[in-house]
């Protein structure tokens, strides 16, 4: 429009009138929330013959507010393209009110959120998004009248609600003049104090926090804040206590945040549960929410909370999204991501699933934006990966080990200059391979990047590597044994087509896949070892509540090489191990936890291949328990862990069976049983030519009941090998009728087996099952 038309248009509209009155400003305050409080169509159309009166100067904003709120509520595009013209022409007359320009952000907030075919609006900039002019009218009509108190309102609940992003420069701006008033709103200084923390300002960040209390922000919300906080600054003991209190009491903006914490590791059961707390309920869910967890890893309490703080500051510190407004067309990101290979179905659900990680608030206007990358949310949910793999862009493949925590796993004292940063976050590489151990397997984790998430590193999680990367599957190989069939076929058969469509790439493909589900749907307990002992550790639990006999019998194996020794007397040497025993009880809450030292000896150095091995009891009552196993050394030293979940010890009298205890003939480790010593096999594997000895107790038979038993040992899902199935009968012996055999495994080859147990009287059977592992001779 040339200057000569513009100037024709004001003089059409009317010389811009005097500035607004507070009387004006009283009577659209009052219309706008008289419409705010109308609930749906009906109601606001009860209110359409008031529009056109009242003042004469406010009748086009009185009618465009009306509009507004009925095209919102209607869902009527006509209905806020005309509310748009009116405050257009409007915000052109009155260049000091703040209403037209407020009036507008409302009215593009609703177009965003109805989710209209975009086309040119008034008041719209060419090229602008919605969600981007409700900012820049809000930061329009705050520079008009920076005390408006409604356009404030709005433009504070949106930016509360944008949570951790990155601020884009309006945004700031917007900010920046909520901060210049005297006395600037709570939640403006809960934002200004989240921005602070983005930015690393850690002390400035805690300040913000404060002030944000002391002008009545809300104290749940701001504890969590500060217990984030204070966590990235390596203050673990003073983040656990800003989070539980919190708690108390826990206000309804509380409840949400913590929600949305969970959220972000837990998956929808859990959730469930937490929604169907009365509130003054939440604490004591969350306080055996935690403290399962600190079992399962094995740590002091608070432990599994504060390392979930430390995860949290750390995602946010380094997983973020960036410039994160550019990225709001992609509502997932498998679409030209996944190579479309011969043979390898879609895997849509995947990424579906994936999608919906994230917690989002629903009222967010930037919750297209995408807040962390996958790594972030892979972090977040299993912590520090045990190895991690980057192939650069330009220098080719570049392997970085992340060095993970060194601090002590029973410590609470896990400081900043404890995190290997560097070594997980200083990369320029397209795609990163990290491998955990998660759910009872070794599992690797292809990152590539991505439009939706950021091209400059591996920020998004594919379900499994393309196949023309060939030198990546050689490097999951590296990390993971199962790889290397699926690499050797694709080196073999280089340049053929379809390489996917090879038995041992589909089989490879297939385990990446369950691999990356695994990954986005549990959340890992293990405490962080950087370089875990090659060592065995195994739990089984036997005993029933008739007999008041519950126990857990925990073997381990731990590798002399990877040990550490102290000189003796006469040549000999020294080993001292710190174990932690952990047990939970998933219906009444007991914690069981045991902490010992165990001293070891040998004459002259020792030797590769061998290994220290022993057992331990523990005593249990009757329930489900969650068993959890943690050796170390010295404070810098490495360490074994294993978490054994669902171990029972029988209730009542009903038939049931204990675990399968496991061991081999002539076995170095006995166990003294109700009747006998048992052979243990702490190394947990079997050769063809050994004898498997197996012991069980069967519960709830009066004495001289028959009963009848199978055993089957079965081979893994995807191993070429046969069943072996074994029919059994038996009489009980009373309370307790105990169960010992031996099974020789020569029709077995080598490989991964299910050993299930299944007891069957009348109608009524059982099941147990433990894995089993065959080797070669």
């Amino acid at each position: 429009m040339s200057r000569r038309i513009l100037l024709v248009a004001v003089v059409l509209l009317g010389q811009p009138l005097a500035a607004q009155s507070p009387a004006q400003r009283l009577a659209l305050a009052g219309w706008r929330d008289s419409l705010t409080r109308s609930g749906d169509v009906t109601a606001v159309a009860a209110l359409g013959e008031l529009a056109g009166s009242g003042d004469k100067a406010l009748r086009p904003l009185r009618r465009a507010f009306y509009n507004a709120r009925r095209g919102e509520l209607a869902h009527d595009r006509g209905a806020l393209e005309k509310a748009l013209l009116d405050f257009d022409q409007a915000s052109a007359r009155h260049r000091d009110w703040p209403w037209p320009e407020y009036g507008s952000a409302l009215v593009f907030r609703a177009l965003h959120f109805g989710e209209f075919i975009s086309t040119a609006s008034p008041g719209q900039m060419e090229g602008e998004s919605d969600a981007a002019a409700v900012w820049r009218h809000l930061r329009n009509a705050l520079k008009r009248d920076p005390d408006a108190l409604p356009a404030r309102q709005l433009a504070i609940e949106l930016l509360v609600r944008s949570g951790d992003r990155e601020l884009p420069s309006v945004q700031q701006q917007l900010l920046d003049g909520l901060l210049r008033s005297a006395t600037p709103e709570a939640d403006a200084l809960l934002v200004l104090g989240r921005t602070l923390r983005g930015r690393e300002h850690y002390d400035s960040a805690l300040q913000a926090f404060v002030r944000s209390g002391m002008r009545g922000g809300d104290g749940s919300r701001l504890a969590l804040e500060r217990a984030r906080t204070l966590r990235a600054m390596g203050d673990s003991v003073g983040a656990a206590a800003a989070y539980w209190s919190g708690l108390a009491p826990l206000s309804f903006t509380g409840r949400v945040a913590y929600r949305t914490d969970l959220a972000w590791i837990v998956g929808s059961d859990s959730l469930a549960a937490f929604d169907t707390m009365p509130t003054d309920s939440i604490r004591p869910w969350l306080e055996r929410f935690w403290a399962r967890r600190d079992i399962q890893s094995a740590t002091g309490r608070d432990g599994r909370l504060m390392e979930h703080l430390r995860r949290w500051a750390f995602a946010f510190a380094h997983f973020k999204v960036a410039l994160p407004w550019r990225r709001t067309m992609f509502a997932r990101v498998e679409i030209d991501f996944e190579n479309h290979d011969a043979c390898v179905a879609s895997n849509t659900a995947f990424y579906e699933r994936l999608a919906r990680v994230p917690p989002v608030d629903s009222l967010d206007i930037r919750a297209r934006e995408p807040l962390l990358d996958h790594r972030g949310l892979v972090y977040l949910r299993h912590g520090m990966p045990l190895s991690r793999q980057v192939l650069a862009t330009a220098t080719g493949l570049t392997p970085i080990r992340a060095v993970g925590i060194a601090g002590d796993p029973f410590s609470d004292d896990l400081t900043p200059s404890q995190t290997a940063q560097g070594a997980l976050t200083d990369s320029h590489g397209a795609t990163e391979l990290w491998l955990y151990w998660m759910e009872g397997d070794w599992r690797v984790l292809f990152f590539r990047g991505s439009k939706a998430l950021g091209d400059g590193a591996g920020t998004t999680l594919t379900s499994y590597m393309p196949i023309s990367f060939a030198n990546e599957w050689w490097v999951a190989a590296q990390l993971d044994s199962k790889y290397g069939p699926a690499a050797d076929q694709i080196e073999y058969y280089l340049g053929i087509q379809p390489k996917s469509c090879l038995g041992q790439v589909t089989s490879a493909i297939a385990t990446s896949r369950m691999d990356a589900l695994t990954a986005i749907t549990t959340d890992s307990d293990s405490p962080p070892l950087t370089h875990p002992w090659n060592s065995v550790l195994d739990v089984f639990t036997v005993g029933s509540e008739a007999n008041s006999d519950g126990r857990a019998i925990i073997t381990f194996a731990l590798p002399t090489a990877e040990l550490q020794t102290t000189p003796r007397d006469s040549g000999r040497v020294g080993i001292d191990v710190r174990f932690r025993l952990s047990a939970y009880n998933r219906a009444t809450g007991a914690i069981v936890q045991i902490d010992t030292v165990r001293h070891f000896g040998a004459s002259g150095a020792v030797q590769a291949n061998q290994y220290l091995s022993g057992l331990f009891e523990v005593p249990l009552t009757p329930g489900m328990w969650d068993v959890s196993v943690l050796a170390r050394q010295e404070r810098d030293s490495t360490g074994a862990y294993a978490l054994s979940r669902a171990r029972p010890v029988a209730i009542g009298t009903s038939l049931a069976l204990s675990d399968v205890v496991t061991g081999t003939a002539n076995g170095r480790i006995l166990w003294r049983t109700p009747e006998s010593m048992f052979p243990l096999n702490p190394l947990g594997a079997w050769t063809p030519n050994a004898s498997l000895e197996i012991y069980y107790e069967i519960y709830g038979l009066p004495a001289g009941t028959g009963y009848r038993g199978t055993l089957e040992l079965r081979p893994a899902e995807g191993q070429k090998a046969k069943s072996v199935i074994i029919g059994t009968t038996g009489q009980s012996t009373g309370l307790r009728t105990v169960v010992r055999r031996s099974v020789g495994l020569t029709q077995l080859k080598p490989g991964q087996y299910r050993l299930i147990i299944t007891i069957h009287q009348g109608a009524d059977s059982v099941v147990t099952e433990r894995p089993l592992l065959i080797t070669a001779p």
